[in-house]
């Protein structure tokens, strides 16, 4: 196949010299001369691709049936891929955003809320302890190491590892 998958494409991310592309169909990576395509059939745990987030070990795949993330060194020879879900520990299977914090864990902002992995652990955050419903839109880490999360419908959040503050309109 020479190519996207397909013509809806849902999220970018560009690492060491390639580019990929989350699609309605599966994942497409372009080294700048060859495509690369890998979808279910492959081991993604859903074609269509919410988010995505390159590391300097793998990629997750954000879908709504939970992440997958895939070995990097070994991507393009068969490389491992393996899929969680909330039966593994994520706090909701739709994924709307995923980033890595400076001490390597990955966060992933869901439909419910947001979800810590430490490549062992599984911590996460929901509408009990604060968060909006609508969930978390995106996530990013500020210089002091804090978590901000944003959200549709509840503004600002600040995660500092134990406590969650709201920043909202009225707070400005």
């Amino acid at each position: 196949l020479d190519g996207l998958l397909a013509d809806n494409v849902n999220c970018i991310d560009a690492y060491d010299g390639y580019l990929w592309f989350g699609t309605q169909n599966g994942l497409s990576v372009f080294d700048g001369a060859n495509w690369y395509n890998f979808t279910t059939s492959d081991g993604i745990v859903d074609n269509t691709i919410q988010a995505i987030h390159v590391s300097s070990s793998g990629v997750w795949l954000g879908t709504d049936f939970g992440v997958s993330y895939v070995d990097l060194p070994n991507l393009f020879s068969g490389g491992i891929i393996t899929s969680y879900t909330t039966a593994d520990g994520l706090g909701n299977n739709v994924i709307k955003c995923i980033n890595e914090d400076s001490d390597g864990n990955i966060w992933f902002g869901t439909n419910s809320g947001v979800t810590k992995f430490d490549g062992n652990n599984w911590f996460s955050l929901g509408t009990s302890d604060g968060l909006p419903f609508g969930g978390v839109l995106d996530i990013d880490q500020g210089s002091n190491g804090d978590i901000y999360l944003s959200s549709g419908l509840g503004g600002l959040f600040i995660y500092d590892g134990s406590v969650l503050t709201s920043v909202t309109e009225t707070d400005g």
